[in-house]
């Protein structure tokens, strides 16, 4: 029978692999021997085996952790994009909206404007059909007084031939008259010469030549009035003429006016259907823009949906992050196989007498060398005893330091990985932290430098991209 609790070497060494796989950063690396221990070979065997699946377990996990890890940052970068251009895509909402507003003000406005221009152009039309119908009325009027004038004409006409007529019948009886004057005269004489027997006859011819004197006077009387009746018919024909031309051009102005004002009122009236074919636009137009404006809300409120919903995205990426750091650093407090590769190349070059005794450009051009072959060496360096880096950072990428600097003449006396080696002589290897100068998960191995004479001369540590390391 096996007795675990006797103390012997073989049990002590036992109990001391044991204890690796229970401490703080539990080692996955080891393998137990059969006949090293005092448990049966198939024990040993379920052990290794166990370990050995245990380690790519948490290989797996370190490599899913490190993907989720890698793509975190780029959801959290293409959702903040997102969120950036929805931002903007709700500002330029808004804009739209307000223009759309504004606009919608214009249009309203033209509304307003052209209701009332329709009004206007009613009115006019209106006026213009009246206007049309005083210039009909007035061109009939003329219409009526140009023939009343031109029967006035006729009828001034005919009372002057009449006149003239009258005025030959009177010249004709002032003749006659003028002749029986003579003949009377005549017969006077000769009524005289007859003495006593003409008596009665030179009466008879007195009187005839009293009366003839009397027809004469009566007729040239008569012919002065005449004449003066024919000057006031002359003056009225011409009186009558100017008014007749008056009304002529009046008539023909009514005319033209009337004719304009029907062209008027043709071109008005396709301007009123166009001004009503403009409101009726203008209005479906204000319809549209309500519509339009409708929409643009509802955009604004998915877009401003969206914005919360994208929110929510980076609060679960951002936790999707943190938990996947949690996760490998936790993951990478155990000690896997790339920790004992990191930890034996750190070995190696420790000793390599470059390293030991080589100066500062012969260290640099070694490290250098040994970093080209590993390309999961994120950065190489050297201290002195003292903990002051006397060596240049080297890497074949470029890696910008939260120092600023190529680290060389740094006092790193303080820090865990110098202090723990100086003090211990042994390997340290820490857990798994992100690396502020990559963003990439690393761990530092770190191991003594041993001169010729045995004694401590430094450090040389290596910084591990773990998530290159652990995909490789």
């Amino acid at each position: 029978m096996i007795n675990l609790f006797e103390k012997n070497s073989r049990n002590v060494l036992l109990i001391k692999q044991l204890n690796t796989l229970i401490g703080s950063n539990p080692n996955l690396t080891i393998r137990f021997h059969e006949t090293q221990y005092p448990i049966p070979g198939r024990i040993v065997s379920i052990l290794n085996k166990w370990l050995e699946i245990l380690q790519k377990v948490f290989v797996r996990i370190s490599t899913d952790s490190i993907m989720l890890s890698s793509l975190a940052p780029n959801i959290t970068k293409i959702a903040n994009m997102v969120h950036n251009t929805t931002e903007k895509q709700m500002q330029k909402a808004e804009d739209i909206l307000t223009e759309s507003e504004n606009l919608n003000q214009a249009v309203e406005n033209i509304v307003f404007s052209t209701k009332d221009a329709v009004n206007h152009s009613r009115n006019m039309l209106n006026l213009t059909a009246e206007a049309q119908d005083y210039g009909q009325a007035s061109t009939q009027q003329t219409e009526t007084v140009k023939q009343m004038m031109d029967e006035t004409i006729k009828i001034i006409n005919h009372l002057e031939a009449q006149s003239y007529k009258i005025n030959n019948v009177m010249t004709a009886i002032n003749d006659i008259a003028s002749k029986t004057h003579v003949i009377s005269l005549n017969a006077s004489i000769q009524a005289a010469i007859a003495g006593e027997a003409g008596l009665g006859f030179s009466v008879i011819a007195q009187e005839v030549r009293n009366l003839s004197g009397n027809i004469i006077e009566a007729t040239e009387e008569i012919q002065s009035e005449i004449s003066d009746l024919l000057n006031q018919i002359q003056r009225a024909v011409g009186y009558v003429a100017k008014v007749e031309t008056a009304v002529n051009e009046s008539h023909h102005v009514i005319s033209q006016a009337d004719t304009s004002l029907k062209k008027v009122t043709h071109h008005h009236s396709i301007l009123h259907q166009s001004l009503n074919t403009i409101a009726d636009s203008t209005e479906l137009q204000k319809l549209a823009m309500v519509s339009i404006i409708e929409k643009i809300k509802g955009i604004s409120a998915l877009s401003d949906d969206q914005s919360k919903e994208e929110d929510n995205l980076l609060q679960v990426v951002n936790s999707l992050n943190t938990h996947c750091d949690g996760l490998l650093i936790q993951v990478g407090s155990f000690r896997l196989q790339q920790h004992e590769n990191a930890k034996q190349l750190a070995v190696s070059i420790s000793s390599h007498p470059d390293i030991v005794q080589g100066n500062r450009a012969t260290k640099e051009a070694k490290l250098k060398q040994i970093a080209r072959q590993n390309d999961w060496i994120e950065l190489l360096y050297i201290t002195d005893a003292s903990g002051r880096q006397v060596v240049s950072n080297i890497s074949t990428k470029e890696v910008k330091t939260a120092y600023h600097s190529d680290g060389y003449g740094e006092d790193w006396k303080s820090r865990p990985w110098f202090a723990e080696v100086k003090k211990t002589r042994t390997v340290f290897i820490s857990d798994v932290y992100r690396s502020k100068a990559t963003d990439d998960f690393c761990f530092t191995v770190s191991t003594p430098v041993i001169n010729s004479q045995n004694q401590f001369s430094g450090v040389l540590a290596i910084d591990v991209n773990f998530s290159h390391m652990i995909s490789g």
